[in-house]
Parts: structure tokens; sequence; C-alpha cells
């Protein structure tokens, strides 16, 4: 279960820096 938090963790952190890379992208 631990395994499953982390990598929710991660893809979540992913998720975020992806979406402050498209704000930067978009100026």
């Amino acid at each position: 279960m631990r395994k499953a938090s982390t990598l929710h963790m991660l893809i979540q952190g992913c998720s975020t820096v992806a979406d402050f890379l498209e704000l930067l992208l978009c100026r």
C-alpha cells in the first residue's frame, strides 16, 4: 500500500510540474 501511495504522490508531483511548465510556455 505504501508503494501505491508513493507512486500516486510522484504522479501528482509530475502533473503539478507539467501544469507549471504549461503556464510558463503559454506566456
